[in-house]
Order: C-alpha cells, then structure tokens, then sequence
C-alpha cells in the first residue's frame, strides 16, 4: 500500500516514475541499509523502466537479480562467503521486486517467487549468525518463517514477532525489522499468515482472515518452546497490512508484552479508498465509481488489487473485495488494548491514515503511544517509513527497549 493514486509527491522519495513505481522503487532503494541493494544498482536498473510499463519494469529488475545472484554463485564458489551473502541478498530485493506487478498466471510469477526466496535462503546460511529456517505447523498447513537471532550465546533473549501486509515476503522482513532487532540484541521470529503472499504461493487457497489473532497463536506457541526466547519479554511487530491485523493480536493475544503497528490501520475498507483515490464513503463502491478514477496512474495498481484480492481473500471483484474489508473494522474495539502499543505514521500515507495515529496520540491511555515522521525533516514520509528504515527503527527499538527494560 502506496499512494498509487499519485496525488502525493514523497520529498523523500527519486521521482523518477509517478505513482506506483516510484514507491516500489524507493521500496527496494530502502533495504540498501541492510544490505539489500545498491543505489547505483536500482538507479541504473530504474532508468531503464518505461513508467507503468509493468512488463519493462519486470524485465529490468529480473536482468539485474540475476545478473547479482550468479555474481554470488561465483564468490561462494571461490570461498567469498561474504561477498556472496552481500550478493544474495540483492539479489533477492530484486527478484521480489521484477516479481511484484507479474499476473499470478504468468509462469514467471512462480517462478521469479521461488528466486527471490532461493536467494534469501543461500544468503541466510552464510550469516555470522546463521538466520534459521522454519515451518511453523497451523491447521493442516505450515506458516514460513526466519529466526534471526540476536546472540551466540544461548541465553534467552527478547524476541520480535515480525509480520508483513499485503504485498511484502516473508523475507522483506529481514530489512523490515529483522536486521536491525538483532543488532540491538533482540531476537526476531519474521513470518508470514494465512493469505499473505509466501504462504499463498506455497499453500494455494490459503486466504486472510479478520481474526488473524488465531493464525498469529501459533507462531506465538512455536517462540515459547524455544530456551533462547524469554517470555516475559516477547513483542509483536505488524508492517502496512499487518497494522490492521496486528492491532487485532494487541487486542486478544495475551501472551504479548508489547504490540507495535506500522501503522495502525482502524478501519481497513477506508484506508484503501483512500490510497485509491475512491470517495471516503460507507456507500457500497460500484465497479462505475472504481472505472471513474482508473487511469495511467492507477490502472496498474488497481489491476493489482484485483488480482491480488482474488488470490489471497477470496473475492471475484473489487467491489465484493472492498465490502469485505468490513469486517476487518476496529474502530469499536481498539480503545482496549490493554498491553503496550505502538503506531507509528509517516505524513506521506495521507491524512485518513495518519488521523488513525493521530487518535491514538489524543485518547490519552497511558499504555498506547502514537509517533508520526514526516518527509521534510526526517526524509521518512514513504508507507511503513521504507526512505528512512533507520529513523523508524531508532523509534520502534527505542520504545520496545523502554517497554521491556
């Protein structure tokens, strides 16, 4: 979730596209302090993208993934365990990227999936930490995920249960807040639920659901049987999508310390109107009103939606879509929250989504706290704060350290 509607201008974004690819190019562009790009890399690579030539922009972005992961086949072979750790994970930014507008019938679109985790994977292992692997079992079928850890020690130490949204991977979450947990100490257990897009492409049928504190138990369950996890000290992380989602698990999973949100979404069927560009209205959405503010602009990311929407909800259109995001509605219930909570916005996601911070900031609990940056002074203004991870983590690590002693 972006502003694919165009009608904000990110200062801390290249504008080099309008809409959609600009943001999914400051997207990857971001990951670089972490290891998951190069700026010469993205920028070479962008200027050969024709603007919502969503066949171009997979072409390009496929070219340079495999171009950097083939360079990392290279130093292993040599015994480079760095440079091809280094490389990997470019690679993988890359493919996830070339992959992110491909129809879900293309054959690329598998299989450029299955390289982006194919390179996480070959990058994971050559860590000083090795990053483990897991399945966490639910319900007939396993829910992937990443244990970075953040000692060699063996002692318990805090963890992070880090959940995506709607469009990120599972291993996206490396750059999301993985990386920088474990440098501060902090485990973090990154994984992805039903409907989310590694579980979809591995357990096809497997959709979201409004009461995603059930999937989110399970993971929870898996971190208390492990000796390095303290459970007096386990927090909960969910980015774009998962700040609906995640409130939800601050709500009804009480074995919770903390909660924190990026951000908070209250009322999820609004804040897709709003990024859409569609009227802010309880009224039913007609595919009339959806044809109306279809443009250059907006046509790919609404094809998106729709494709996307079918293969992870469960719905046949996008009317029938925005009508079941009904019942992911907090608006009634997110006053109780009753363990710490945090929601952090940046002004670039637009006043609809900011305000639901902003309330946060005004009902005065003691327990709930809201942070909100902005583009002009903190260059931190892109959905889930991606031109700037580490202002946004500086303030996440910060408040989760105050939290947990």
């Amino acid at each position: 979730m972006s502003d694919p509607a165009g009608k904000n201008v990110s200062v801390g974004a290249p504008q080099i596209f309008k809409g959609a690819f600009d943001f999914q190019l400051v997207r990857v562009m971001g990951t670089q302090t972490y290891g998951g790009a190069e700026i010469g890399e993205c920028l070479s690579t962008a200027r050969k993208i024709i603007n919502n030539d969503t066949e171009s922009w997979f072409r390009e972005w496929d070219a340079i993934a495999s171009r950097i992961n083939n360079l990392g086949d290279g130093y292993l072979a040599n015994g480079d365990k760095v440079s091809a750790r280094e490389a990997f994970q470019r690679a993988n930014c890359y493919y996830r990227s070339a992959e992110f507008f491909l129809e879900r019938n293309d054959p690329r679109h598998r299989e450029t999936w299955q390289n982006a985790r194919s390179s996480f994977q070959k990058a994971a292992v050559l860590f000083d930490l090795p990053i483990e692997i897991i399945e966490v079992p639910y319900k007939g079928i396993t829910l992937p995920a990443y244990f970075v850890p953040g000692s060699d020690t063996g002692d318990k130490c805090p963890t992070l249960l880090l959940m995506g949204g709607f469009d990120s991977s599972v291993e996206e979450l490396y750059y999301f807040g993985g990386a920088a947990g474990a440098r501060r100490g902090y485990n973090v257990l990154q994984f992805e639920g039903p409907g989310q897009r590694t579980t979809a492409h591995m357990h096809p049928g497997s959709i979201y659901q409004p009461d995603y504190e059930i999937p989110v138990s399970a993971v929870v369950d898996y971190a208390l049987t492990r000796s390095d996890v303290d459970p007096d000290r386990l927090a909960f992380a969910g980015f774009s999508l998962g700040g609906n989602l995640g409130a939800r698990v601050g709500l009804y999973e009480k074995r919770i310390s903390a909660c924190i949100v990026n951000s908070l979404l209250t009322n999820l069927r609004e804040a897709f109107l709003g990024l859409l560009g569609l009227e802010l209205s309880d009224d039913f959405v007609s595919q009339d009103h959806i044809d109306k503010v279809t443009n250059e602009t907006t046509g790919p990311v609404l094809a998106w939606i729709l494709r996307e929407s079918e293969w992870r909800f469960g719905t046949t259109n996008l009317p029938e879509f925005f009508e079941l995001l009904r019942l992911y509605d907090l608006s009634s219930t997110i006053e109780n929250i009753s363990v710490p909570f945090l929601s952090i916005a940046s002004i670039g996601e637009g006043p609809h989504i900011v305000n639901y911070t902003q309330h946060i900031q005004n009902i005065g609990k003691s327990n709930m706290t809201g942070i909100i940056l902005d583009g002009e002074l903190d260059g931190a203004d892109a959905h889930c704060h991606l031109n700037n991870l580490s202002r946004m983590h500086a303030e996440m690590y910060g408040w989760l350290d105050k939290v947990l002693n």
